[in-house]
């Protein structure tokens, strides 16, 4: 059977202590199969990350109402952990370790087998995200100079393809290149 993410009649209301309460998302619907990429586009404001908040149940300060299923099953904490992750919009990542590192130190926790088997699976992720020119470089942070903010942003795909996700989403996947 093929993955299908599908969402649909999704709302999303806040609180606001001037306005009262206030709908940010109203009646949102969409399908995404295995193989294809959906992509929520909007001016500034018009409410793509509390979108995806609220598809990854991350929406924590207002009240959201609708389905969001994956293979027919709704999503819950447990079935998106398993299955789902989310490059977030700000790359976080321990700025003492070298790309390689934080990547083996991901393979850990996510891929069975030899440590020769973490390493060409890295290796390979490396080379197809292009991150071998800066594969042995430091992170870094504002403190000190490391990958660029395109090198950082590949690399949190990198550790998310690392998961093997039927569902990936990207939080602003351009910013930063």
């Amino acid at each position: 059977m093929s993955n299908k993410f599908e969402f649909s009649d999704i709302s999303y209301t806040v609180n606001c202590k001037k306005k009262g309460i206030k709908t940010i998302l109203s009646e949102i619907s969409g399908v995404c199969r295995a193989g294809e990429v959906m992509a929520i586009l909007g001016p500034s404001g018009a409410g793509k990350t509390s979108l995806l908040n609220v598809l990854t149940l991350n929406a924590l300060s207002g009240v959201s109402k609708g389905m969001c299923q994956l293979n027919g099953v709704n999503i819950t904490d447990k079935i998106f952990r398993e299955h789902c992750c989310i490059v977030p919009q700000e790359d976080h990542h321990r700025a003492f370790l070298t790309a390689r590192q934080t990547l083996m130190y991901v393979a850990d926790f996510y891929i069975q087998g030899s440590d020769e088997t973490k390493k060409k699976e890295v290796d390979t992720l490396i080379t197809k995200l292009g991150l071998d020119v800066c594969a042995d470089t430091l992170v870094g942070n504002q403190f000190f100079v490391g990958l660029s903010g395109g090198q950082k942003k590949r690399l949190s795909v990198a550790v998310a393809l690392l998961k093997k996700p039927s569902v990936m989403m990207l939080d602003e996947p351009t910013s930063g290149l």
